[in-house]
């Protein structure tokens, strides 16, 4: 059995976490909490930037489906040049025909596709060629 000085000798002996190492903890945990903040913003802007632009391409992709069912020879906005229909909210659509532009009795569709991803104006385009007999 243990006397009450030797007990008090123990008690003496033993460490506990001093002020420095307790804040040196805290300030490790907060720089990884703040990575992980760091990491979670870069991706929510990340993902809207995927969403504007995938909802980009949908838009471009249903305007070169509805050009693609137009008569070649006699739809008015098949005609050679530049050509702006109305479009969704949030973009601008545009698109230029050019008739033998590499094939001929072709035409060349690029249909562009703009807006803004905060603050910042973004586009893209996409080209498909269309024979005359479809």
């Amino acid at each position: 059995m243990m006397t009450s000085c030797e007990s008090i000798e123990k008690i003496g002996r033993q460490g506990g976490f001093t002020l420095i190492e307790a804040m040196i903890g805290v300030f490790v945990f907060t720089v990884g909490i703040l990575a992980v903040m760091s990491l979670q913003n870069s991706s929510i802007y990340s993902n809207a930037l995927a969403r504007g632009t995938t909802e980009g391409v949908a838009v471009a992709a249903d305007m070169i489906e509805t050009l693609r069912t137009m008569d070649y020879e006699i739809d008015a906005d098949l005609t050679d040049g530049t050509h702006t229909p109305p479009a969704p909210d949030r973009y601008s659509v545009s698109y230029t025909i050019q008739r033998d532009a590499i094939i001929e009795n072709t035409m060349l569709m690029s249909v562009t596709i703009r807006w803004m991803e905060r603050g910042a104006p973004k586009s893209l385009t996409l080209d498909y060629i269309k024979p005359d007999n479809l």
